[in-house]
């Protein structure tokens, strides 16, 4: 790529080979920092791993169980309040659930090469769905032990941006609602709609 930015006259060659080098620069392991918005306070810290055509990440697990779950249900029903996830008590094990994302790009500027994280699908009626990420918890109270399956209801496309001055990336994961499902008993025990609908994953250093 290289030798062909330095023989060829044509910027919109140039371009693309330019494009094509910060899009490979991109990809690596960095840590990073889980927000619930773009300004608010650390939710979680995790591991991203960019590969050509895909991303791996952790959610905040911990964050989305103990402060948005539980903290998002102000009125128990009597039915909710039996279920170990709705008990501060219950001890929790949490798997730390590898999202494993497919991405293309889908343009570049001057500062940033910008990702969509292929999740689309339509349903019966053409509608469209966005993509669901879930992961299990296990609450392993004496003599319990239930998992839970959270499920991210997504209320648009998931989008990423690589900055090139900074090499970090950012990506943004619009929430529509999040949906609770008891592993043993089949059954969706809760759906609730987040006050912060968004989360936010801002690399910090890159490590390979």
């Amino acid at each position: 790529m290289m030798l062909l930015a330095s023989c060829s006259q044509d910027t919109s060659v140039l371009s693309e080979v330019n494009e094509a080098l910060d899009q490979l620069s991109a990809m690596g392991i960095y840590d990073g920092e889980w927000r619930v918005d773009t300004r608010s306070y650390v939710v979680g810290e995790n591991r991203l791993t960019v590969k050509k055509d895909s991303i791996e990440f952790v959610l905040p697990e911990e964050y989305i169980v103990s402060s948005g779950i539980r903290l998002w249900n102000d009125n128990l029903s009597s039915t909710l309040a039996q279920e170990l996830l709705f008990l501060s008590s219950s001890e929790v094990e949490y798997y730390g659930v590898v999202q494993h994302i497919h991405y293309t790009w889908e343009g570049s500027s001057s500062n940033a090469c910008y990702s969509e994280l292929e999740s689309l699908s339509h349903n019966s009626v053409g509608e469209p769905v966005y993509v669901v990420y879930s992961f299990k918890v296990r609450f392993r109270d004496t003599p319990y032990k239930v998992d839970y399956r959270i499920d991210l209801l997504l209320s648009d496309k998931v989008t990423a941006m690589y900055d090139i001055n900074t090499k970090m990336w950012t990506i943004m994961i619009p929430l529509d609602k999040i949906v609770v499902v008891n592993l043993k008993s089949g059954k969706k025990v809760n759906e609730i709609k987040p006050i912060l609908p968004i989360l936010v994953f801002n690399s910090t250093k890159k490590i390979l």
